[in-house]
C-alpha cells in the first residue's frame, strides 16, 4: 500500500489514527507535509497531515520519521549523535545536517485493534532509497504546527547533543551571578528553578523548555498584594522583577499553563 504522495505522483487517501503528545512525556511529535533529501533534492510529500510524522525522543536520544498507513507505521530512526547541525529556516522549515554515511534503523509499528503497538526491525528503507547519500533533511511541517514547537525541537536537540560543552561553560558562569529563585505552579504540582536575576523573558522561556520540556508563551506572577499579574513581554518581566515582594527575597511565584 502506498504511504503518501512521492515525487509528484498522486496516491489514494489513507485513514490514519490520531497521535497526540503531552508536554510531560519523553517525546514530542509534529506532522509533516514534505521531506526534502539533499543534496539529490528528492522528496516525499503528502496532501494531508498525519500521513508523515516527525518525533524527537530525548530519553532515547533519537529522531524518528514515520509514514502512516491505516494500521501500521513504517519509520526510520536516526540517533542524535549522527546529527551535526540543526536550524530553523526563514520559512519555518527544520533543516537537519547529518554525518556522512550516518547510521539509521528501520522499523514497522503495527497497531492492533485494542490499540496496542508492537514494533519490529525491517530491512527495507521506508523512503524507497532516498536516504542513500543524503547529507541534509529538510522537514516542512504542516501549517497547523506552531513555530514555538519547532523552536522546542531545535533547542532540545541542541541541548541533548550539540551544545553539551557550551551548556557546561554557561552553567559555570551563571553560578557567580545573583540568582532569582522561581517557583512554578503547574496544573497539578509545583517545580523550582534558579536563574540569573538578569535573565531576559525570552531566555527564561527557553530555560523552562530545557528543564521541564514544556512550551510556555506567557505566565502569571504573584505580586506583593498576592494578586497574579500576567507576563507576556520583556517590559512585563522587568516590572515583575522589581516588584517589592520579589526584590526583598529574590523569589518569585509563577503560575503557568503549558500549551
Amino acid at each position: 500500500m502506498p504511504l503518501c504522495e512521492t515525487n509528484g505522483k498522486n496516491v489514494s487517501d489513507i485513514k490514519e489514527k490520531p497521535y497526540s503528545y503531552s508536554a510531560f512525556k519523553s517525546w514530542i511529535r509534529i506532522d509533516l507535509e514534505e521531506i526534502i533529501f539533499l543534496p539529490k533534492n528528492e522528496y516525499i510529500s503528502t496532501k494531508r497531515c498525519k500521513h508523515i510524522d516527525f518525533m524527537f525522543k530525548w530519553i532515547n536520544r533519537v529522531i524518528i520519521i514515520g509514514f502512516n498507513a491505516s494500521n501500521f507505521i513504517e519509520e526510520f530512526q536516526i540517533p542524535l549523535n549522527q546529527i551535526v547541525g540543526i536550524k530553523i529556516t526563514n520559512k519555518n522549515y527544520l533543516e537537519i545536517s547529518l554525518r556522512s554515511n550516518f547510521s539509521k534503523h528501520f522499523y514497522r509499528r503495527i497497531i492492533g485493534d485494542d490499540g496496542k503497538i508492537t514494533s519490529s526491525a525491517i530491512h527495507n528503507d521506508p523512503t524507497g532509497g532516498r536516504l542513500k547519500d543524503t547529507t541534509t533533511l529538510v522537514l516542512i511541517p504542516c501549517q497547523k504546527v506552531h513555530p514555538s514547537t519547532l523552536t522546542f525541537i531545535n533547542i532540545g536537540i541542541q541541548k541533548f547533543h550539540l551544545n553539551k560543552s557550551s551548556t557546561i561553560r554557561k552553567n559555570a558562569t551563571d553560578k557567580y551571578l545573583v540568582e532569582l529563585h522561581i517557583t512554578f505552579q503547574l496544573l497539578t504540582h509545583s517545580r523550582a528553578l534558579l536563574v540569573p536575576s538578569t535573565i531576559s523573558l525570552a531566555d527564561l522561556f527557553l530555560k523552562i523548555q530545557y528543564r521541564f520540556m514544556i512550551i510556555v508563551e506567557s505566565f502569571e506572577y504573584k505580586n506583593i498584594f498576592d494578586d497574579f499579574i500576567t507576563v507576556e513581554s520583556e517590559e512585563d518581566w522587568k516590572t515583575a522583577k522589581i516588584d517589592r515582594a520579589v526584590v526583598d527575597k529574590m523569589k518569585i511565584i509563577i503560575r503557568i499553563s503549558p500549551r
